[in-house]
């Protein structure tokens, strides 16, 4: 049986079905999101919802989306996921589109890598944090201490991260916490919110 989501609007939801098998909640609405790179409806989709980042010079050609739609399928198997939407990837897009280390040249594969820790993270979180507060961290911890290094967010950041929220029993961290994560946590914590606040404005926030 499917463990039953805190919130029906999450864009993923751990997968607990017999042999791996995807299976919706009792009561959950909507069809399974399976991202699919040959499924061309899926690509523009994807690339109208990255001119809202155009204006920062972060774009996505057809192929690009083909590309992150053919990550995301391959993570959310090895994470034994199951998307209920196609939001994860704008919202992704949106969250991280004003960071100073945003970078056009690697947008991509930065998308794509944020991804796929979005989604293995959700795991090591253990459900205790939303799809909000989940972004919100890795935008935070991106930002600083990382600076875009996403290697570093990978392997020590979001690790310290899951760590905290496992302790505390939930992803609402107190301040001294964030102070130990990131020192400049009260300047870049003001200014992911800022960038929550158009993500509630555009449609892509789930709480």
């Amino acid at each position: 049986m499917a463990e039953k989501p805190k919130n029906a609007d999450r864009a993923a939801l751990i997968v607990t079905g017999l042999g791996g098998a995807p299976a919706l909640a009792k009561g959950q609405k909507g069809g399974l999101y399976c991202p699919d790179p040959t499924n061309a409806a899926q690509r523009k989709k994807l690339c109208r919802a990255a001119e809202k980042t155009a204006c920062y010079g972060l774009t996505l050609t057809e192929g690009q989306a083909s590309l992150l739609l053919e990550r995301l399928s391959v993570a959310r198997t090895e994470q034994r996921r199951v998307l209920l939407d196609d939001r994860l990837l704008p919202r992704i897009m949106h969250a991280f589109a004003d960071s100073d280390y945003a970078d056009p040249r690697s947008w991509t594969d930065q998308l794509a890598r944020l991804a796929d820790l979005f989604l293995e993270y959700k795991n090591d979180s253990e459900e205790l944090a939303t799809d909000s507060e989940l972004l919100k961290a890795m935008r935070h911890l991106f930002d600083s201490p990382c600076r875009g290094d996403l290697e570093q967010l990978a392997t020590t950041c979001l690790p310290q991260w899951a760590d905290a929220v496992r302790d505390e029993g939930s992803a609402d961290l107190p301040d001294e916490v964030w102070e130990e994560l990131d020192p400049e946590t009260a300047l870049r914590r003001r200014d992911t919110e800022d960038a929550f606040a158009r993500l509630t404005e555009d449609g892509y926030d789930d709480d």
